[in-house]
């Protein structure tokens, strides 16, 4: 035990084996090969959720120009600013594209984000 606290504590042995080098990286790189995909389906599911939230939004904002117009903005547009419902919301917050179309009896709301599903008003 001596000689053990002696090779510890003398200033002689100082520094890392390559052996513990190459564990130290191999544990790394199981770490990383575990929480990396595990990321990538986290920003995965922040998109799709940005994108649902969005479109909630903005499917507000339509019915509350309906309510004060009694009719949907006319045409189809990727921006909704150019629809005239900027007194309803904010166009700077929303970050996902979607695209209005209005319908003869209602409108569509989409988007280009997958696994988001179309909002539809009949």
């Amino acid at each position: 035990m001596r000689k053990f606290r002696e090779m510890i504590f003398s200033g002689g042995n100082k520094g890392f084996t390559l052996i513990e080098l190459l564990v130290v990286i191999a544990v790394l790189g199981i770490l990383a090969g575990i929480a990396v995909p595990r990321m990538m389906g986290i920003t995965d599911q922040a998109k799709v959720a940005r994108a649902e939230a969005d479109m909630r939004t903005a499917q507000t904002a339509i019915e509350m120009y309906y309510a004060e117009t009694e009719s949907y903005p006319t045409g189809s547009s990727a921006t909704l600013g150019a629809l005239g419902i900027d007194d309803y919301i904010d166009t700077t917050d929303i970050e996902t594209p979607i695209t209005y179309t209005k319908n003869t009896t209602g409108y569509t709301i989409s988007t280009t984000v997958p696994g988001v599903s179309d909002i539809v008003r009949d």
